[in-house]
């Protein structure tokens, strides 16, 4: 993998993380073979205990990745902390 291509992962990782910890949900479209299940790899390595889960589209081009974190990546406060 080229170096452009891993800066771009990490950049979208990036991205994806803060609307994560703000929203909880990130939407990717699928368009880019790969692309969004690096970024997936990645924010898996980054975060191993958390709650994250990614629905992959069906097909290898369309639809969309989604990210999801009910926790929002650990930060999202809970009643009686």
């Amino acid at each position: 993998m080229s170096k452009k291509n891993e800066m771009e992962i990490r950049r979208k990782a990036d991205s994806v993380e803060a609307m994560l910890k703000a929203d909880g949900v990130y939407r990717i479209p699928n368009d880019e073979p790969g692309f969004a299940s690096s970024v997936a790899s990645l924010l898996h390595r980054r975060f191993p205990n958390s709650d994250l889960k990614v629905q992959e589209p069906p097909r290898n081009f369309g639809g969309e990745y989604v990210f999801r974190s009910s926790s929002h990546l650990g930060t999202k406060v809970t009643e009686g902390e």
